[in-house]
């Protein structure tokens, strides 16, 4: 590989990197990036995260919003949106936690980066870097400053959901986040754990979560009628749902890209890519259409996936992996300007199927990113339902996760294998996961909550016909602790 051309590939904008000239290894000025905004967001405060205020994720079918996907999410006030549109993602109570921040004090909400910025060494980055690095710029960061905690920033970054329409019914989701969910529980009832009913649609109901036509209906009229002034500053949109291919909004939103190119936007979709095969047509024809217009800067399609083949499958009931994953090839074969990340919401789940997921992973890397990166992954790890959470294992787990760190190691990315392997800040989001895995304690709740994972399964079988350890038959020695302590 030629000197220039080497200098080229190490400096594509968003995946910058510096090579150590005597191993040929690479260091991602991604990784770099991030802890340099850390330290510029400590200067103003220990608690200081930009998502707060450029980063915003709406539900319109529930009329709730959140400053990215850890904080639980909130309501949106009707009253707040009489006199002021941006109050979508300007809420008062989201006001309240950017003043926690200025001030020095942790929102509580956002404990899942303080989890991670406390555990281990206490050197493991949380999104609270990364969040503010995605869109992190010094004049932003004073603008944040200017605005204080009651201004009305425009976000930079917003994941917009139109509606719950979904043909899957994923083992961690819910019926106010999925139709097919919502036909289920209504046609067989709640799933009965040990001391509670879970996704009881009158629960749910009494805390505001379903959605009503009316309801959905006034925000996404809310939206619409704040989008021209949001899309003048807008850098990174992503479109999630539910399925949003199955949403006529989505194609609204391309529509509209396409009319008022924004050279500058990073547009996103969130899909189990496994829709009709019409819609999934349609899709691939928008974007190939907004690509040849220059409407868009990149389009990023995110392909959500917890596991590999059949595994993915059960975790993701009702999908086709095999036909998701001809989808999302024939989308990087045919399209420009395009790449795919593929987020694995980080559960039980992708613990027992971790080797053969990196393995897929690295395979399409192999083969479809040649003189870019076109294939990125990502980690979040999954939160609720707690009993799903990777806390429940015992700690000799994470001995699973260590084989995947070594792959990791392997494989990394080099000079001479660019694009091909690895990134260094991927490898440090798998030493995270390890970081917390190792430190998960035994207590009576840990118990419990194992107990709740095999009534949920043992459940679900019934209801899809299918069988947990036909499936994951290396879960069999954990499903054997779980039934030796339930005897004691």
């Amino acid at each position: 590989m030629s000197e220039d051309k080497n200098k080229n590939l190490n400096n594509i904008r968003g995946d910058q990197v510096t090579v150590d000239e005597s191993t040929g290894s690479i260091t991602s000025d991604y990784l770099s990036s991030a802890k340099i905004v850390l330290k510029k967001l400590n200067n103003v405060s220990k608690c200081m995260c930009l998502a707060k205020w450029y980063y915003s994720s709406i539900n319109l079918t529930t009329g709730k919003t959140q400053s990215c996907y850890h904080p639980p999410a909130h309501d949106i006030l009707a009253n707040e949106l009489v006199t002021n549109s941006s109050a979508l993602h300007n809420t008062k109570y989201k006001k309240n936690q950017r003043a926690k921040m200025l001030k020095g004090e942790r929102p509580a909400e956002c404990q899942y980066c303080w989890n991670i910025e406390d555990a281990g060494d206490g050197e493991q980055l949380s999104d609270r870097a990364y969040r503010s690095a995605d869109f992190f710029s010094e004049d932003l960061l004073q603008e944040a400053i200017d605005f204080g905690a009651e201004g009305n920033p425009s976000p930079r970054f917003l994941e917009i959901v139109f509606s719950n329409h979904c043909n899957l019914k994923c083992s961690y989701c819910s019926p106010h986040q999925s139709t097919a969910w919502y036909e289920d529980v209504s046609k067989n009832g709640p799933y009965r754990l040990h001391d509670h009913a879970h996704n009881d649609l009158r629960g749910l109901a009494w805390l505001g979560l379903l959605p009503s036509p009316e309801k959905t209906k006034k925000y996404v009229e809310a939206f619409w009628a704040w989008w021209p002034e949001l899309y003048k500053e807008l850098k990174h949109l992503k479109i999630s749902g539910g399925e949003p291919l199955l949403d006529e909004n989505t194609y609204k939103v391309f529509d509209y890209v396409l009319q008022n190119p924004k050279k500058d936007l990073q547009l996103m979709l969130m899909s189990n890519c496994n829709p009709p095969q019409a819609l999934w047509d349609k899709f691939l024809k928008q974007i190939k259409e907004m690509a040849k217009q220059n409407s868009f800067d990149h389009f990023m399609l995110f392909y959500s996936l917890d596991a590999w083949g059949n595994k993915a499958a059960y975790v993701r009931n009702g999908l086709k992996f095999s036909e998701s994953l001809h989808n999302v090839k024939e989308f990087l074969e045919s399209t420009e300007k395009t790449s795919v990340t593929v987020t694995s919401t980080f559960n039980i789940f992708s613990v027992f199927s971790f080797k053969e997921f990196l393995e897929g992973i690295l395979e399409l890397r192999q083969k479809y990113s040649t003189d870019r990166q076109k294939i990125w992954i990502d980690f979040p790890t999954l939160g609720a339902p707690d009993w799903l959470s990777i806390k429940i294992l015992p700690k000799e787990y994470a001995a699973v996760i260590k084989e995947g760190i070594e792959f990791v190691e392997s494989n990394l990315e080099t000079q001479d294998t660019r694009f091909k392997g690895f990134k260094d800040f991927e490898l440090e989001k798998i030493k995270t996961i390890y970081s917390q895995m190792i430190s998960n304690e035994e207590s009576d709740k840990t118990k419990k909550l194992r107990k709740d994972f095999t009534k949920f399964f043992n459940e679900q079988d019934k209801r899809s016909g299918n069988n947990l350890l036909n499936v994951f038959p290396n879960m069999k020695e954990f499903i054997s602790q779980i039934e030796a302590q339930e005897k004691l």
